[in-house]
């Protein structure tokens, strides 16, 4: 994942006077060998392009790629008369890559969600989206900077047959399952946008205490009253909204409403992104730990409080293994 930051505070001075889109833009290009002239942006977050949404701040962009790929960020001046603002974007930019590393510590392995047909669930605003081929995109782009943002989070437009599908069937066509290394269903969050990579939940947070290998005291199967000593995570706080269409009517239950009992798997043990977007991923119950529902609901209210939990064993020094 590239954590893309753009600095452009200095943009204020001009905010009566810069329009975004008419004067000034910026272009992100993603491919597998690019050029320095090659400028094909990719789609911005739909939150970076509102109008209400302030351009003279720091910007914090997520790239998270499923394979290798070469990116480039570039600014576009549209409109002649500030041509002399090229310099002061000098040095705006910068980069930092991060990878999971954790959950089998020193290998590029994450714990991924697992989607399938036969769920009894509404599909997440946030599945995939899939080509014509059914292959699962090879980036996505999503908008952290909203975790300093003051101004309220706003909904996403919902597209049929984009992150909308009724029936859900048109989703799957020959498709049976859909792996995820992100959380399904939040599909609209500060600091995270769209995606919330599961990886960065447990290895890139503040709330996390983490332990090195060296220091790491792992328990073996019956040996009862031991206490392990590893990596942890408390109280991990997340301010997301809902983009479903709370008044419309769906084919199945929603997530956040009474009747399925499970809305998604997880993979027990870490994966690579080339094993787990195979098309011979073993599908057996074993592999999997499904994701269920717990707690009451109240008659036509909607959660606005929704906690998760992940409980994992510790299976040597340096692997990890999530269980019910």
């Amino acid at each position: 994942m590239a954590l893309i930051t753009i600095d452009l505070r200095f943009l204020t001075s001009y905010d009566d006077e810069l329009v975004y889109g008419e004067d000034w833009e910026l272009a992100i290009t993603v491919g597998t060998s690019l050029e320095i002239g090659d400028v094909n942006s990719v789609v911005l977050p739909e939150a970076f392009l509102l109008d209400s949404y302030n351009k003279s701040q720091v910007h914090e962009f997520l790239l998270t790629a499923w394979e290798d790929i070469q990116f480039k960020v570039d600014v576009i001046l549209l409109n002649d008369t500030y041509l002399n603002l090229k310099y002061a974007f000098i040095n705006s930019t910068s980069v930092e890559i991060v990878s999971p590393y954790r959950a089998e510590y020193g290998q590029h392995k994450t714990f991924y969600a697992i989607i399938t047909q036969d769920e009894e669930v509404s599909l997440p605003i946030n599945v995939p989206e899939l080509s014509d081929s059914g292959s699962f995109p090879s980036y996505w782009l999503d908008l952290g900077s909203l975790r300093y943002d003051e101004s309220t989070l706003t909904k996403r437009t919902l597209e049929m047959g984009v992150n909308e599908f009724e029936p859900k069937s048109l989703y799957w066509e020959s498709q049976t399952y859909t792996a995820m290394p992100y959380l399904p269903f939040f599909s609209n969050c500060k600091g995270f946008d769209q995606h919330i990579p599961i990886f960065a939940l447990f290895e890139q947070n503040k709330k996390c205490d983490l332990v090195a290998p060296e220091d790491t005291v792992y328990v073996k199967p019956f040996a009862f009253g031991s206490e392990p000593i590893a990596d942890s995570c408390e109280a991990i706080q997340i301010s997301c909204i809902y983009d479903e269409d709370l008044g419309a009517n769906s084919d199945d239950p929603r997530w956040f409403e009474p009747g399925p009992s499970i809305l998604f798997y997880l993979t027990k043990n870490p994966q690579s992104a080339s094993s787990i977007n195979s098309e011979n991923v073993n599908l057996k119950t074993s592999n999997f730990i499904p994701v269920t529902v717990t707690g009451e609901y109240e008659d036509s209210k909607i959660p606005s409080l929704v906690k998760v939990e992940f409980n994992y064993y510790q299976v040597s020094k340096t692997e990890k293994r999530f269980h019910s």
